[in-house]
Formats: structure tokens, sequence, C-alpha cells
């Protein structure tokens, strides 16, 4: 029994050695190497997902703003170009002129 490698050199049967490991060491252990790995990813993910479930929301209220932003320069920018159209047609002295606004040509002569 002397050789017994359970046995330390105090005479006990190692329970003590398995008491003083710190509770990382206990729990690999316990569930072993891959329990231990998809444990730490469990708790990692728990950790994560808030943030990321944030961020998801923060990128999605600034998606909704730039859409409301483009809709607002696309009415801003066909509203200028009607502008520029009635200008145009305004000053035309002639229906060639006219017709140039509009981007036709029409053959006058």
């Amino acid at each position: 029994m002397a050789n017994d490698p359970l046995l330390n050199g105090n005479g006990d049967n190692g329970s003590t050695r398995f008491l003083n490991l710190p509770l990382w060491a206990k729990i690999i252990t316990l569930v072993g190497p891959v329990g231990a790995i998809a444990f730490y990813l469990v708790w990692m993910g728990a950790q994560t997902l808030p943030h990321i479930d944030q961020e998801i929301m923060l990128s999605k209220a600034a998606s909704i703003k730039n859409e409301e932003l483009i809709r607002e320069i696309r009415d801003q920018t066909r509203e200028n170009y009607r502008l520029i159209i009635r200008l145009c047609v305004n000053t035309a002295k002639t229906p060639a002129q006219s017709d140039d606004c509009f981007g036709r040509r029409k053959a006058y002569e």
C-alpha cells in the first residue's frame, strides 16, 4: 500500500488535494476539458449577447434615421429639379429653347 498512487505523503487518499484545487480546476476535473470549454463559451456568450443586442438596436435606429434623411434629400432634389425646369421654361424665348429645358430637340428649320 505504500506504493499506492492515490496515497500522498500524509497517508490520506488524495481527497485533500482535490479540495485544495482552485474552483476552475475543480470544474475541469468534474466536467472534463470539453465540458469546461462548452461552459466557457456559454458564459462568454451570455456576457457579450447584451452588448451585441444593444449595437443592433443602435444600428437599426441609425439606419431608420438615414432612410428618413435620404427621403428628405430625394424630395428636395425633386423640388429643385422642378424649379429649375420652371425657371428654364419661363426664361426660354423660343420653342427650341423651351424644348431644350426638357432634353428634347426638334428641327424648327
